[in-house]
């Protein structure tokens, strides 16, 4: 009787110690199981939205484009129907980050109007004239990611057109600093 009482302690011991050497990996395979979840799931929405609107995204992502491209000429976006038409579709194919983005860029326009009551254009701060680019290069490089999987740096987007960027370089980080922060802000 004393030898099979050993015989389970021992059999308990052994178990108890293979339990606490593979636990760890138990651990590590529900999380691996959880991120393969979320990736299948979040590649389910991308395929989604893929099928349902490529060339609407195409539309869309080439209208925020040519805000900066075309920067010098007159905007088709200038009118106030086409602007809402492209916020619109924005809010509806773009990441959360771009709608983010969006946000915050609209709230800026709403706190930093272009005209008085007079409709004289007011004199701004150095740094006003680079946030509206930039909001744009940043919501540009954030459609870029969401739709073809390539990330751009918003400032590479700003040197494609700003020719004195080395004189404003700091001006332009500075601005976009501003904008992740609020983004990140909202994003929690």
């Amino acid at each position: 009787m004393h030898n099979f009482f050993d015989w389970i302690v021992t059999f308990g011991i052994l178990f108890v110690l293979w339990f606490l050497a593979r636990s760890p990996y138990v651990w590590q395979d529900k999380l691996l199981e959880d991120r393969k979840a979320k990736d299948s799931s979040q590649l389910q929405r991308e395929s989604f939205f893929k099928q349902l609107g490529g060339q609407e995204q195409k539309e869309v992502f080439d209208r925020w484009t040519r805000r900066i491209t075309y920067m010098d000429k007159i905007n088709d976006e200038s009118d106030p129907e086409r602007l809402m038409d492209l916020i619109h579709q924005t809010v509806i194919y773009g990441s959360d980050r771009t709608v983010n983005a969006l946000a915050s860029m609209m709230q800026y326009v709403y706190k930093h109007p272009y005209e008085d009551e007079d409709e004289k254009i007011i004199e701004y701060a150095e740094d006003h004239t680079q946030m509206l680019p930039m909001y744009t290069a940043v919501i540009i490089s954030s459609l870029k990611n969401d739709f073809a999987g390539y990330k751009v740096d918003p400032l590479t987007i700003i040197q494609l057109k700003i020719s004195d960027y080395d004189n404003l370089k700091n001006s332009y980080e500075s601005c976009l600093d501003v904008i992740n922060k609020d983004i990140e802000r909202r994003s929690v």
